[in-house]
């Protein structure tokens, strides 16, 4: 009896664990792979799509919604580093837009940051676009 309560004891312990520091949310997603936290801003998570092969191949997209945006929200997303829209020529000719929804692939008012993961393999970015008007946000990244 002991063994057993030892055994579930520590599967809650780990689960815990595992809840708070290692699950894969939308918002640690974000914050992982470009260092840009949505603590202060409002918003919905409207869809979280992720699909992996076994291989390790596959794409994650997120769309983000906000209730508004303030110009703190504005500041803080200029502070981190993000381009202004549109998506300049040489970066949307490096990447594969047609998990990106058009609405957001080929907005012109808000900010983007774009990154290759390996300069010599152009399969594998990642791209976070906020537009502005919309009031949306996306996430999308893949490893091919």
């Amino acid at each position: 009896m002991i063994i057993v309560s030892a055994v579930v004891l520590a599967g809650i312990v780990l689960y815990g664990v595992y809840s708070l520091y290692f699950k894969r949310t939308p918002e640690r997603l974000l914050e992982w792979n470009f260092n840009i936290s949505l603590e202060d801003f409002d918003y919905t998570v409207e869809s979280f799509d992720e699909q992996w092969c076994p291989n390790g191949d596959g794409y994650v997209l997120i769309i983000f919604k906000f209730k508004e945006l303030t110009q703190n929200n504005i500041d803080y997303l200029k502070k981190v580093g993000l381009q202004t829209l549109p998506i300049s020529k040489a970066n949307s000719l490096q990447m594969v837009p047609n998990i990106i929804p058009n609405e957001y692939w080929y907005s012109d008012t808000g900010y983007y940051i774009y990154e290759l993961e390996s300069p010599t393999d152009q399969r594998n970015f990642k791209v976070f676009i906020v537009d502005t008007a919309k009031k949306a946000a996306v996430l999308y990244y893949q490893i091919m």
